[in-house]
């Protein structure tokens, strides 16, 4: 099965938001990818696995400066839609658009 990459935020603060990923993965500066707000998680009663619905998009971020080295590569990126509650940033997850 071929699913998009996703990533996750690193942080957000005044220098901008960070997220885990950079050149080995493809990306590269003015890339754009949808910021999602995770779905929740319900259990499966037949297999007792959990599962994570879909989650809402909540906007789009542009890649504006990648950099690191191919252990730990990060890449700076801004809204260009939409926005996300900065208080809980494991919330969100940064998906390729299809």
């Amino acid at each position: 099965m071929d699913r998009p990459w996703k990533s996750y935020i690193l942080s957000n603060d005044s220098n901008g938001i960070l997220i885990a990923g950079g050149k080995s993965q493809g990306i590269q500066i003015g890339d754009v990818y949808e910021v999602v707000l995770k779905g929740r998680t319900v259990k499966n009663p037949q297999t007792g696995m959990n599962i994570e619905l879909p989650g809402k998009i909540s906007g789009k971020v542009k890649v504006e400066f990648t950099g690191g080295d191919p252990q730990n590569e990060f890449s700076m990126v801004v809204f260009t839609e939409g926005d996300m509650d900065a208080q809980n940033l494991n919330n969100y997850y940064i998906k390729q658009i299809k």
